[in-house]
C-alpha cells in the first residue's frame, strides 16, 4: 500500500514509538471486540487533527486497509456527521474514525450538549467495534464518567516547534493514562484557573511525545476540511437547518421545497460548501403553504 512520504523518526513512524505501543494496545482491544478510543486535545493550532490522521493510517495499516482520504468516511465533525459515517466505516471494515468537536465549549450549556452526544456515540462505537479518535479543545470539559467508557488514554498536544525548513516542523505533547486523567479532573475542580490548559502542568505525564506534520498536499487538504467543518458546526449549533432537515420534517419532495422557497423568496442564513442553512422558521413558512 502506498502510504505517503512524510517526516518520520528513526523508527519509521510519524510519532514517538512509545505512543505506537499504546496504539498497539487499542488494536489488540479491537481484535478482542473490546471498546477502544483515545482523546487528543490541545489549544487551537497544535495539530490535533494532524496527529489523528497519522493515527488513522497507523490503524489502517495494522488491519490491511488503504491510506485514509482526507475528509472521507473516516472523518467526522460533530455528532450528526459521526452518526452517518460510522455505519459506512463498519460496512467497509475500517478499524477507526475521527470525531472532531471543534468549537467553544467553555459554557455549561455547550458542555452539557457535548457530553449528552458523546454518551450516544460511545454506545454506537461499542456496537460497531470502531476505535474512536476524539479531537477536543480539552478533555476537562468532558464528564469525568466518560473515562469509564471508550477512552483509554489522553494525548495532550501543547506546543508547535517551527523551523525554517517546514519539513522539520513538529508538535510536542504528553500522554496521560486514565488514572492520571482522573487527577487532572481533581486539579481542575479545585482550581480557579481561567484556562484549563494550565492544569496539565500539575500532573507528570506517563511520557512525552513528538508528532510530525503531514506532507504539504495532505496538510492543505486537512486545513480545508477543518475550516469547512467548523463553519458547518457553527451553523448547526446556532440552530440552523438544511434542506435535508426540511424534507424530513415536512415529508415533502425536494423539488416541491425548492419551488416554494423560491416563490416565497426565503433566503438562507448561511451557505457552507454549497449547503444552504436556514432559520428554523422556514418550517412554519412552508407548512402554511401546504395548508
Amino acid at each position: 500500500m502506498n502510504y505517503p512520504k512524510q517526516k518520520i523518526n528513526d523508527s519509521g513512524l510519524a510519532f514517538t514509538p512509545l505512543l505506537a505501543k499504546q496504539y498497539d494496545d487499542l488494536i489488540l482491544r479491537r481484535k478482542r471486540n473490546k471498546p477502544a478510543g483515545v482523546v487528543v486535545d490541545g489549544i487551537p493550532g497544535t495539530g490535533k487533527t494532524t496527529h489523528i490522521v497519522h493515527a488513522i493510517n497507523y490503524f489502517n495499516k495494522a488491519f490491511n486497509k488503504p491510506v485514509t482520504t482526507i475528509g472521507g468516511v473516516q472523518f467526522s465533525a460533530g455528532a450528526k456527521e459521526f452518526t452517518k459515517k460510522i455505519e459506512d466505516c463498519y460496512d467497509a471494515g475500517l478499524p477507526t474514525m475521527m470525531y472532531d468537536e471543534a468549537g467553544d465549549f467553555s459554557s455549561g450549556r455547550t458542555q452539557s450538549r457535548l457530553n449528552h452526544e458523546l454518551n450516544t456515540l460511545f454506545q454506537r462505537a461499542r456496537q460497531y467495534n470502531i476505535i474512536i479518535l476524539m479531537a477536543l479543545p480539552t478533555t476537562l470539559y468532558l464528564d469525568k464518567r466518560a473515562w469509564s467508557g471508550i477512552p483509554r488514554f489522553l494525548v495532550h498536544l501543547d506546543a508547535r516547534i517551527d523551523h525554517e525548513n517546514k519539513k522539520d516542523d513538529y508538535v510536542k505533547g504528553s500522554v496521560y493514562d486514565a488514572k492520571k486523567v482522573s487527577k487532572l479532573y481533581k486539579y481542575y475542580k479545585d482550581s480557579k484557573e481561567t484556562f484549563p490548559w494550565e492544569i496539565y502542568r500539575k500532573e507528570i505525564p506517563n511520557f512525552h511525545i513528538i508528532t510530525y506534520d503531514l506532507p504539504k498536499k495532505q496538510a492543505k487538504e486537512l486545513e480545508l476540511w477543518s475550516m469547512t467543518a467548523k463553519r458547518r458546526l457553527s451553523a448547526e449549533t446556532r440552530g440552523l437547518i438544511t434542506y435535508n432537515d426540511v424534507e424530513e420534517q415536512l415529508k415533502k419532495s425536494r423539488i416541491w421545497i425548492y419551488k416554494k422557497v423560491k416563490e416565497l423568496a426565503i433566503m438562507p442564513e448561511k451557505t457552507v460548501k454549497k449547503i444552504k442553512y436556514f432559520k428554523p422558521e422556514i418550517i412554519n413558512q412552508l407548512a402554511e403553504v401546504t395548508n
